[in-house]
């Protein structure tokens, strides 16, 4: 498993203001967080916690072969460029699960991604909890 995560907030080069101001001061008065997050998982060898920006860090560290992609970025630039990088990785019957896309309040990212999936042939199901479910087809 790979976990990537800026543990800042929003990268400005990825994400409208608009996102940013759904977010909010969430990243602020958290002390320790990248260390935490290593720490808590350490004791699993397949799991690699990675700091960077999403999707540059993608260009540095990913794995050839994806069965399952959770994307929670918060930004629609960023979980599009993403999609760019690692659709291809990902293995035919494969799930990408894409928090966020239902809320009103992401109404750019739930545009974004509906366009991104059908402008490549998937199908986008909306689930209940305002996640986005696409297997992926040949």
């Amino acid at each position: 498993m790979y976990l990537y995560d800026t543990f800042t907030g929003l990268d400005e080069n990825y994400s409208e203001e608009v996102e940013r101001n759904v977010i909010g001061n969430a990243y602020d008065n958290i002390e320790n967080w990248h260390e935490n997050v290593v720490e808590r998982f350490s004791r699993f060898s397949r799991v690699k916690v990675i700091k960077g920006v999403v999707p540059e860090v993608l260009l540095e560290e990913t794995p050839a072969q994806i069965a399952f992609l959770h994307l929670d970025l918060n930004a629609a630039a960023a979980e599009a460029t993403a999609l760019e990088v690692l659709f291809d990785r990902i293995s035919v019957g494969g799930i990408v699960l894409m928090d966020d896309y239902g809320r009103s309040e992401n109404f750019v990212l739930h545009m974004s991604l509906s366009k991104w999936m059908n402008d490549h042939g998937h199908t986008v199901l909306e689930m209940l909890t305002g996640q986005e479910m696409v297997i992926k087809r040949r």
